[in-house]
């Protein structure tokens, strides 16, 4: 049976951006004149970005971490905001939790596979058809992050930097998962390990 609370619409007003008010059920709207505002995403992410300037400066926040700091509470250290029904896109506070990020992993991994995901679907294709070395192999992305969680090691744990031959990222266990822009080149450099 559905709260009747979840869908009472409240609206309140974030410090960091006060000429907006946000809705508990995911809307924005300005404060003056009511009007809602259509929020952003950036081209390659699922998620809803407001932007602000702060001293001549361009500063940017998640729509979700806005509404969990309103209708929840602070997000402590070393936890994140996971969108329950798997929507990125679906910012109600009653969609939103505060979990350790080992759980957002596992929650996300289960979504990223899902064939029926909410994800956006040319996303999960992008991230598919990026190539991974990880010990010797190739990997897609979906793969890397299942193989590094039954691993016991969580996206966040990665500490990433850029190589001239692509990303790379240092695990906690010393190894690293490196991205490959060029996968022939990469394969012809490396034929004796196949």
């Amino acid at each position: 049976m559905s709260n009747k609370k979840e869908h009472e619409e409240v609206w309140k007003t974030h410090p960091e951006f006060p000429y907006y008010e946000f809705s508990s059920l995911g809307q924005v709207r300005n404060k003056i004149t009511k009007e809602i505002k259509e929020v952003k995403r950036p081209k390659n992410s699922n998620y809803y970005v407001l932007r602000r300037k702060d001293e001549g400066k361009i500063k940017t926040k998640f729509l979700h971490k806005i509404m969990v700091e309103l209708f929840i509470g602070p997000v402590p250290p070393n936890m994140t905001i996971d969108h329950i029904n798997g929507n990125p896109r679906d910012n109600r506070a009653a969609n939103l939790e505060i979990v350790t990020k080992k759980e957002n992993t596992r929650r996300q991994i289960k979504m990223w596979s899902h064939p029926h995901s909410f994800y956006n679907r040319d996303l999960v294709a992008a991230h598919s058809e990026k190539r991974w070395v990880y010990n010797g192999k190739i990997y897609n992305w979906i793969e890397i992050l299942k193989l590094l969680h039954a691993q016991g090691i969580i996206y966040y744990q990665v500490k990433w930097e850029s190589g001239k031959d692509g990303r790379i990222g240092r695990l906690p266990n010393g190894e690293f998962v490196q991205r490959v822009k060029n996968i022939e080149k990469w394969q012809d450099e490396n034929l004796d390990e196949f």
